[in-house]
């Protein structure tokens, strides 16, 4: 069972039907120029690759995955001059990668060419908060629940983690939780992101996004992100919230990083994990 905790999103849905997000959206969407849409990450994981996804947009009432951009022109540069070339995945259409390691404290720079048409965007890498500690203890409430409604999974162990928030600045973040290795997330396109308030007041430990059993091996991994970041987040949520549904109007534009009229986002973060064992 998954808990509302940090601020989420689902942006797979998003993405993919934003092709113009100045108009109304009306039964002509569908007629809409596809947008290229950029889905990138720099980190400074040693044990991963760069990665930047490129895909098209679709309309509101297309079925069916989305198309898939590959032949095109991948490069990132630091501002130290370093260039790095990506090469297309020959198992995943659409996957560029690059293997290098990003730094705190350096500006990443991609440059992305689609037919004839460049798209462009920089982040910095900031540093990211530390873990104090990962602890576990039972939900009594949860455990309940499941007890009166005979459900025998087990799941309601509640994982809490303390961080090292400094309040001499202002940062942003987002989440990934693991559960024995596999990514807690609808099809990898859920996003949790919070601002340093929210940590700030999770003084007796931030809870995971859902519930767990016994045994079960949780990873929580924190990334730096730049304001710009949790805005371009903040707003797809809005749009998501949208009261007016899909025939109501758009209420606002997504302030992205990706130039040329580009969708979606080139994160640079620093990454740092934690691991606990329910029970241990």
């Amino acid at each position: 069972m998954f808990k509302n905790i940090l601020f989420s999103i689902f942006i797979g849905s998003v993405l993919v039907s934003c092709g113009n997000l100045e108009q109304t959206v009306t039964p002509d969407l569908q007629q809409v120029s596809p947008k290229v849409v950029v889905e990138g990450l720099v980190t400074n994981n040693e044990n991963s690759l760069q990665t930047v996804n490129l895909s098209y947009s679709t309309g509101y009432y297309d079925t069916g995955e989305t198309e898939k951009i590959s032949n095109a022109t991948v490069t990132v540069e630091d501002d130290l001059g370093n260039l790095y070339e990506y090469s297309e995945s020959t198992e995943i259409p659409g996957s560029y990668t690059a293997d290098f390691t990003g730094e705190i404290g350096r500006t990443y720079h991609l440059s992305v060419t689609v037919d004839g048409q460049l798209y462009e965007a920089s982040e910095t890498m900031f540093r990211v908060t530390n873990f104090d500690s990962l602890t576990w203890i039972i939900d009594e409430e949860e455990k309940a629940e499941l007890e009166e409604d005979n459900d025998t999974s087990g799941e309601f162990y509640d994982v809490l983690m303390y961080v090292q928030e400094p309040p001499e600045t202002e940062d942003f973040y987002r989440f990934k939780f693991y559960t024995n290795g596999e990514e807690d997330t609808d099809d990898y396109q859920e996003v949790y992101y919070s601002d340093d308030v929210l940590l700030s007041e999770a003084i007796e430990g931030l809870e995971s996004v859902r519930f767990y059993s016994l045994g079960d091996s949780v990873t929580i991994e924190a990334y730096s992100i730049s304001r710009k970041a949790f805005l371009f987040f903040s707003d797809l949520q809005i749009l998501l919230d949208n009261d007016g549904g899909i025939f109501g109007p758009i209420p606002a534009d997504l302030r992205n990083n990706i130039s040329n009229g580009g969708l979606g986002y080139f994160q640079v973060s620093a990454m740092e994990s934690a691991s606990i064992v329910v029970g241990e």
